[in-house]
């Protein structure tokens, strides 16, 4: 059976925590799930081909030209994020209405809204669950059959029955060994076309050696699920094999919190001292989990970024999204990471519980004395079955995602009820926040003077032309003052 592995193209929607400029350019990502799922069909002996839209900039008419030169049985389209589904289903309507050829979406919304999704005529079967014999056993079932329903023994399928009905079926526990899994089909990637703003080598690629995440702050799902790792051996293969093969020089470890397990850590920084090879990388991880000794073997190993999870600095509004840190630590994690040579970016949301204008303005001042090389702010949200969204169901009665989902609420902006600040003035101060930090002089000139190359100077200039026109557009057209 040939499989056509689709990767939608995406625009920017009013709900999302970052600011538009942030989201637009913040950096294209190679669609690893998708690349993992191309994989595992093409070892089970189908032909597969994937199209990543979004990195390529192709519209829909683009995308099902190349489709046609291929002529797919089937049409696979992985839905990650919930904001954006609505988005995939436009997309893959007009796909699929020129093919004609049945359409399997997966990925972590389907696994959180199945029978919603299906809702959707556009989506013929959807599979919840991991890449595994249930996966291939699907797939199996479509190349001989795709007209009956899928027999018993398969998990995690979403079907209609021969009545209409909507057949959710359980997927099993993910996989115990997470080396099971096979590595991304990056071959079927165009690897160029990848990058994250502030990256400085190509090829670049983002790869992931954890899932969930230990911790359970308020404002994240990670927490809600359980914390895996692939074993280093496992790792440092698919690192052989980006350097080796694919000849990537900058790698983004997207684990929600790398350093998690700090044991596992210094194995695979030493792993890669033992490879020399010429590579950088940059990691996600809490202020709580690292320390000078661990930092320092990490930039020997290559490390050169780090991204930490510091939120907010106030033990009132850190308490209140159960953080479990505070800026003594994050402080100490910038100053470690600063002593062993790797550029800290400090995460940072406006708009928290507790949070009001003075909050965020000493939270803004802290970052700028902290010498952080990065900051990002966000706006704080409801993100799907998170803690802090189960709050706003209870509160307001409403199921807002649920209901996006089906089609009866339309784009807008969710309420904060736990926080006293109107969306105008969260909107002000995060705009304030950026330019704060990032238009000192001494920014400017450290920014440019670090450039490596005439493409990293284009993102840079494009994204300080757009943040300046959102300055002075604001300055003469909107009223009101952040500062009271």
């Amino acid at each position: 059976m040939r499989i056509l592995f689709l990767a939608a193209p995406h625009r920017y929607e009013i709900f999302e925590e970052n600011l538009e400029v942030v989201t637009e350019e913040f950096g294209i990502h190679p669609p690893l799930g998708l690349a993992i799922a191309a994989a595992a069909a093409r070892s089970d002996g189908h032909e597969v081909k994937i199209i990543d839209a979004y990195a390529e900039r192709l519209g829909a008419d683009q995308v099902a030209k190349r489709a046609g030169l291929f002529n797919p049985d089937l049409l696979a389209l992985r839905i990650h994020s919930t904001y954006r589904f609505w988005q995939d289903i436009e997309f893959i309507r007009s796909i699929k209405s020129r093919l004609g050829v049945p359409v399997l979406a997966g990925g972590y919304h389907i696994s959180r809204y199945p029978k919603e999704s299906m809702q959707r005529p556009e989506i013929d079967f959807a599979f919840q669950g991991h890449v595994g014999p249930d996966f291939s056993e699907l797939l199996l079932h479509l190349s001989k059959d795709p007209l009956s329903p899928p027999p018993e023994k398969i998990k995690g399928v979403v079907f209609r029955d021969k009545n209409g009905d909507i057949v959710s079926r359980p997927p099993r526990s993910g996989p115990k060994n997470l080396d099971e899994l096979p590595f991304p089909a990056r071959d079927l990637l165009k690897n160029e076309k990848y990058y994250q703003f502030i990256t400085q080598r190509k090829p670049f690629t983002a790869m992931v050696t954890s899932q969930g995440c230990p911790y359970n702050c308020t404002f994240c799902v990670m927490g809600r699920e359980q914390y895996r790792e692939r074993s280093v051996q496992n790792v440092m293969a698919e690192i052989d094999e980006c350097v080796q093969k694919y000849g990537i020089r900058e790698i983004d470890f997207f684990d929600p919190t790398f350093t998690a397990n700090k044991r596992r850590t210094r194995e695979l920084c030493e792993a890669l001292v033992a490879r020399n090879y010429d590579l950088k990388w940059a990691c996600r991880t809490r202020v709580d989990c690292v320390d000078p000794e661990l930092l320092g073997l990490m930039n020997r190993a290559g490390c050169s970024r780090i991204y930490l999870g510091i939120e907010n600095i106030s033990s009132n509004v850190l308490e209140k999204i159960n953080k479990e840190i505070t800026s003594d630590q994050a402080a100490k994690a910038i100053e470690w990471s600063r002593d062993a040579g790797i550029q800290p970016l400090g995460f940072f949301m406006i708009g928290n519980p507790g949070d009001t204008p003075r909050t965020v303005r000493d939270m803004v001042l802290w970052a700028k004395r902290a010498r952080l090389d990065y900051v990002q702010f966000s706006r704080t949200i409801a993100k799907p079955f998170t803690d802090l969204y189960s709050k706003l169901v209870k509160e307001t009665g409403q199921d807002y995602w649920r209901n996006f989902v089906l089609g009866l609420e339309d784009a807008r902006a969710l309420p904060r009820p736990w926080c006293e600040m109107s969306d105008h003035e969260i909107e002000r101060l995060t705009n304030w926040a950026y330019r704060s930090f990032y238009f000192r002089p001494f920014i400017v000139w450290r920014r440019l003077k670090n450039l490596k190359s005439l493409e990293e100077l284009a993102r840079y200039v494009r994204v300080t032309a757009e943040m300046s026109t959102r300055m002075v557009f604001r300055k003469y057209f909107d009223i009101g003052n952040h500062s009271k």
